[in-house]
């Protein structure tokens, strides 16, 4: 690699860095909800923003220490 390349990809590495993920912790703490709190056997569909989102897939796919 040059010198141009390694400078620029440490400064892309900073300014990614300095970006908060806020969107990314609020999405997780939902799904873990979604998880822990409402899935069931005949459980209703979640509504996100008036349209209706459910999971088909097996409740049990995951571990525990998937969300810890």
């Amino acid at each position: 690699m040059t010198i141009p390349r390694i400078a620029y990809a440490l400064l892309c590495a900073t300014w990614l860095s300095a970006c908060g993920n806020d969107q990314a912790m609020q999405l997780t703490a939902f799904a873990k909800d979604l998880v822990e709190n409402h899935t069931s056997v005949d459980g209703q569909p979640a509504e996100i923003e008036g349209t209706a989102f459910s999971d088909s897939e097996d409740p049990n796919a995951f571990l525990p220490a998937f969300f810890g």
